[in-house]
């Protein structure tokens, strides 16, 4: 008889005692968690300061002089005010 692949009506496989058998959690290095949220919180504090601090030179440059222009406009709008008497 030739050989033609595996059996086409093999049995259902058998379940394990172990399966039943409820398990342990997995083993985790402390060191490497530990590490792992101080890199974390590092990250976060990164992200606001990028926020706070990630402006280029020449954009920073550009944001004076608007606001330069924004507050000297204001000024020449601004109503004198009365003067104190003597």
């Amino acid at each position: 008889m030739w050989y033609k692949g595996p059996a086409r009506n093999h049995p259902p496989k058998l379940l394990k005692l172990w399966q039943f058998i409820p398990q342990m959690g997995d083993v985790i290095n402390l060191r490497r968690t530990r590490k792992a949220k101080v890199r974390e919180v590092a990250g976060m504090d990164a992200e606001a300061n990028r926020l706070k601090f990630g402006q280029t030179k020449v954009a920073r440059r550009q944001r004076a002089q608007e606001d330069a222009r924004a507050k000297k406009s204001l000024a020449q709008h601004e109503l004198d005010a009365p003067r104190p008497k003597r």
